[in-house]
């Protein structure tokens, strides 16, 4: 994942659609983009994101544990 061309704290709402999340090649890299997508959130910020079905809770899961390292 490369750094967004954004600054710190610029949305009030982040748009992850497509699938985009589970293209990631490995867990290292969900982490990443999940990270950069934080850096561009102001606080209470919202992440939305659209998965499968079958990620969907995968990417909870990570949410929850990025949330949980605050």
């Amino acid at each position: 994942m490369r750094r967004l061309p954004f600054p710190d704290g610029l949305f009030d709402t982040v748009v992850c659609a497509d699938n985009s999340l589970p293209h990631r090649l490995t867990e290292q890299d969900v982490h990443a983009a999940l990270a950069e997508t934080r850096r561009v959130l102001r606080p209470a910020g919202l992440l939305l994101v659209s998965t499968p079905t079958t990620t969907c809770c995968a990417i909870a899961l990570l949410l929850l544990m990025a949330r949980a390292g605050e």
